[in-house]
């Protein structure tokens, strides 16, 4: 029986988001950051990252974590607040360099349809699922292996807020409605109005 190989997250997200740090925070923060990981992830960091690539999704949320952590010591911003920056100002150069325009002309439900394929465009395992969209309210799924739980935990909620906000909806509430986790897994429900 072969082994589950761990989930990656593709290198161009992962590449805006230590790129974000350093622009948003300067490179001080940046680097106090990087001084938080042990000395292999560092080393990781150390390395061009490739757009192309794949990187461990574990390793790319202890550096969000790290980040997470430097800023709210060196800046006073909280998770939230950093999470929510992180998805429209890193997440959204992709968004926006081409799915702003496109989702701006759909329909809601349309655009908030999208997010499986979006999702599946980031991550190599797991799945989004919309399981509910009517006028005003979704829900979406996002289910996959334990070590995708924390990571979809911070910025599950805030994807569909921000592609809601894409299609030209404001989001009224946004929240984790659901949340089961265990050793071979987890599953995030997101429940939104619009």
């Amino acid at each position: 029986m072969s082994q589950r190989q761990p989930a990656q997250i593709r290198g161009a997200f992962f590449a805006n988001i230590a790129n974000w740090v350093k622009e948003a925070y300067g490179e001080d923060v940046y680097l106090r950051a990087v001084a938080r990981l042990d000395k292999e992830d560092q080393a990781l960091l150390q390395k061009k990252i490739l757009t192309s690539g794949w990187y461990p999704v574990s390793f790319t949320e202890r550096f969000a974590n790290a980040c997470r952590a430097e800023v709210l010591v060196s800046v006073g911003e909280d998770e939230r607040t950093f999470n929510h920056r992180n998805i429209r100002e890193a997440g959204g150069r992709i968004m926006q360099s081409l799915y702003k325009f496109v989702l701006s002309w759909l329909d809601i439900q349309f655009a908030i349809g999208k997010i499986p394929t979006l999702f599946s465009r980031i991550y190599d395992q797991g799945k989004a699922e919309v399981v509910s969209s009517s006028k005003g309210s979704c829900k979406v799924v996002f289910s996959g292996p334990p070590e995708m739980a924390e990571s979809l935990k911070s910025f599950g909620p805030g994807s569909v807020d921000y592609i809601i906000e894409l299609a030209g909806s404001k989001p009224k509430k946004v929240e984790i409605s659901k949340l089961e986790e265990n050793e071979n897994g987890f599953l995030i429900e997101v429940y939104a109005e619009y």
